[in-house]
């Protein structure tokens, strides 16, 4: 077994080759070593070049890829012999062989498979347990972490500038990795993501940031946060899984252990570049059709601006090409326009259905073409404070277009909104509430 067992607060070997403190964190600078003929060259300067390659490499993957299961690395209960049926107790685990990336941005190989005897193990560990286990199943996490051990010693000559008289050191660093059970507690695992998942779901929400600033600029401001870094402590999860357990004392014994979840929350899957892409152009192959995508003018954000309480415009913003050597950006085809083709509806509490709001001015493009508006000027009583969805439809066989033929995406558009009263006791733009 290459590597050890830890029992969260109790360890349980691996003494003299722990992890390393925090780390991911920005780096005050790279430094490159920079040759010069007849420099010289010791250890010092040999130690720089290989911390800048190894630093740049794991500040690209701890912020270009994040930490969690690359492949492999699945948890199993290990049946013998082999042929036995599945329901055959067992005790013990087995984590096939993979790689991850932890969340300082180190590469952790389990180059062949890895086997755990619960059995052996709570006899070890069941004075360290907290609290103590008792009879019947004991829920246990798998997890797994970078280690790192010095090897190979070997004879060094003394540093001429030093007054030692030399001896023997480690000329080797092994990057291993450390398997862990922990019970009682999860660990702490790794593999945030940044920005933040809820974050960027609300980024792409239609209801949320999306609708007054748009895509582009929500992710902007979620990406101006600070970089994240990561604990000291955090583990790479993988499984966790039952133990069953003899009465309390102290012949307590494992009997059997139930099939690890190898899906539980912890446990991070990170998808290659290949894999990513692959998924990319399958959606925009789909969505391509439906003109999602597209070299065209595209729908940004929508904003209102209100002139009571019953009345107001809104407007969705249109971004344009702009096709060189020209300077100014090619408009749309006001002609290809249907003025029906935006519509607004109330979301109505009472009836739990939709209300149309039928607009004084239906929707029309702007003058420089930037901006396609609807207006309530005297105003109508289904335009109050509430919930609203806006719908933009581009026909199929005349679709809206700009004056180079190129199709406005997406041709089928919906945002939600809310609107409620300001302190000028006009309807202003509003988060969605029920």
């Amino acid at each position: 077994m290459d590597g050890s067992f830890n029992l969260g607060s109790g360890a349980y070997g691996g003494k003299g080759c722990g992890c390393s403190g925090p780390c991911n964190c920005l780096p005050a600078e790279f430094t490159r070593l920079r040759y010069a003929y007849g420099m010289r060259l010791g250890a010092v300067e040999l130690s720089d070049e290989q911390s800048y390659l190894v630093g740049k490499d794991r500040f690209h993957n701890a912020h270009c890829h994040g930490a969690g299961v690359l492949c492999g690395l699945r948890v199993d209960r290990f049946v013998w012999p082999q042929g036995a049926p599945a329901g055959t107790p067992s005790t013990v685990l087995r984590v096939s062989r993979g790689a991850a990336l932890d969340g300082c941005g180190r590469e952790v190989l389990v180059p062949c498979d890895q086997c755990i005897d619960l059995a052996a193990w709570l006899a070890v560990n069941s004075g360290k347990l907290d609290p103590p286990p008792a009879a019947g199943p004991l829920h246990i996490w798998v997890a797994l972490r970078y280690r790192e051990c010095p090897s190979d010693p070997a004879p060094v000559p003394r540093d001429p500038c030093g007054c030692d008289t030399g001896g023997c050191d480690y000329t080797r660093v092994r990057e291993s990795f450390e398997l862990a059970l922990f019970s009682g507690k999860p660990p702490a695992c790794a593999g945030a993501v940044f920005p933040p998942a809820g974050q960027l779901l609300a980024a792409l929400d239609p209801g949320g940031t999306a609708a007054t600033v748009g895509l582009q600029a929500g992710l902007d401001r979620l990406t101006a946060e600070p970089c994240p870094g990561a604990a000291a402590d955090e583990w790479i999860c993988l499984a966790a899984f039952d133990a069953t357990l003899t009465a309390a004392g102290p012949a307590q014994t494992v009997t059997d252990i139930s099939a690890p979840d190898n899906a539980i929350p912890g446990r991070r899957p990170l998808l290659s570049t290949a894999a990513l892409q692959s998924l990319l152009l399958g959606i925009a192959d789909a969505t391509g059709a439906a003109g999602l995508l597209g070299a065209g003018p595209a729908i940004g954000g929508i904003a209102f601006a209100g002139s009571g309480t019953n009345a107001g415009t809104l407007t969705i913003a249109i971004d344009l090409v702009t096709d060189p050597p020209r300077t100014a950006p090619t408009p749309l085809a006001s002609g290809t326009f249907p003025p029906d083709a935006v519509q607004v509806h109330r979301f109505n509490t009472t009836t739990w259905a939709w209300d149309q709001v039928t607009p004084t001015t239906a929707g029309h493009i702007s003058t420089d073409g930037t901006q396609i508006g609807i207006v309530w000027g005297a105003g109508d009583p289904a335009l109050a404070a509430g919930n609203f969805l806006v719908s933009l439809t581009s026909p199929d066989a005349t679709p809206i277009v700009d004056q180079r033929m190129r199709a406005l995406r997406p041709a089928r558009f919906t945002r939600s909104f809310g609107l409620a009263l300001n302190v000028a006791n006009t309807l202003a733009l509003a988060a969605i509430s029920i």
